[in-house]
Order: structure tokens, then sequence, then C-alpha cells
């Protein structure tokens, strides 16, 4: 998981399944400029790491491929939660 997106005041990075598969998202959302965001990226990556190994990723699985929308994949529901 080197991956994450750096955009205006955003970093993001995938989080995986046992399986590998992309299941979640991790993001960090700043007031454009307030912070560098590549000093928070590493960080971000690390979260996302913990959290797919906690769901039981492994980094010998690696990433699985994701069939396209439309492919008849059922797609897990959106639940919020709080922290």
């Amino acid at each position: 998981m080197k991956d994450a997106l750096i955009g205006p005041g955003l970093v993001a990075t995938r989080v995986l399944n046992a399986e590998g598969e992309v299941v979640a998202a991790l993001s960090v959302v700043v007031a454009s400029g307030s912070v560098d965001l590549r000093a928070v990226r590493p960080a971000v990556i690390a979260s996302g790491l913990a959290v797919s190994r906690r769901l039981g990723w492994q980094p010998a699985v690696g990433v699985r491929k994701v069939r396209e929308h439309g492919s008849g994949r059922r797609w897990p529901t959106a639940r919020r939660i709080s922290i």
C-alpha cells in the first residue's frame, strides 16, 4: 500500500480485506494550505495498512483486482461510524 491520493487538502489510501480486495478508503481532509500534506501522507498510509491487517490482510496476499461496476457484484452497504 504505497499509494496515497493527495489533492487540495486531502490525503487518502485504500483499505483491504483478507482476500486483498479494496473494501474501504481512509482519508484526511484539512483546510487547504494548513498542513504540508506530504508530511501527513506516511501516517495515512500506515493507518490504512493497520486497518487492513486488522481485517486479515497480509502482504503476501497482495491486492486483488476488483471487477468493474455493473458486473453483478454486490457492493457492501455503507455504514456510518462514530469516532
